[in-house]
């Protein structure tokens, strides 16, 4: 099958996220990808703020809270841990804006790697070659802490407003990555 037609196939099936949708941070960025010939997007976050506990199961994760805006000081995510379970350990993290996109040849890939280093994507690599050439980007932005374990809470409401904040301000520089990106996949 040609790229064309992959593209047109793909960017035709339903969001099969976990969110359902693309972030509206995050969506014009996608849309411009999406309207270059030689590319499109197969997934993207904006960046989020989120409480998660894994189970006896480190691979059973369990979203408590998502937000893919910046969070209030005043939001009690402590509310969101479930103390009851003894051998969860809850987490509070921020994750930095990523997007994954398919790309016609190699010269295109190493232009979005080049493009996205220039708007401060610094992680960023060819994930796969065949049957398709994909490109992850991947903000640096980052900050995952563990706050509970089993039933005991290992923090204050003093320390999740520090949290917060660090969270919140990682997500606006990650957001302004979004913006530089988009900026810079304009030039193309």
């Amino acid at each position: 099958m040609s790229f064309e037609n992959q593209k047109k196939v793909f960017l035709n099936k339903d969001d099969k996220s976990k969110k359902g949708g693309i972030d509206d941070r995050i969506l014009p960025l996608v849309t411009l990808i999406n309207s270059k010939e030689e590319y499109y997007t197969t997934s993207s976050c904006s960046g989020r703020i989120l409480v998660f506990s894994f189970g006896e199961r480190k691979n059973e994760c369990k979203w408590l809270f998502v937000s893919h805006d910046k969070v209030d000081k005043k939001s009690n995510l402590l509310n969101n841990i479930d103390l009851n379970n003894q051998t969860s350990e809850t987490y509070f993290g921020m994750q930095g804006a990523i997007i994954h996109v398919c790309c016609k040849d190699l010269g295109c890939a190493k232009t979005l790697l080049d493009l996205g280093k220039s708007a401060g994507f610094k992680i960023g690599g060819i994930i796969s070659i065949e049957p398709k050439i994909i490109v992850e980007l991947r903000s640096v932005d980052f900050l995952e802490t563990i706050i509970a374990k089993g039933e005991k809470l290992l923090i204050d409401e003093n320390y999740i407003q520090v949290l917060i904040k660090e969270a919140n301000s990682k997500l606006e520089r990650t957001w302004k990555r979004v913006s530089k990106l988009s900026d810079e996949i304009e030039k193309i």
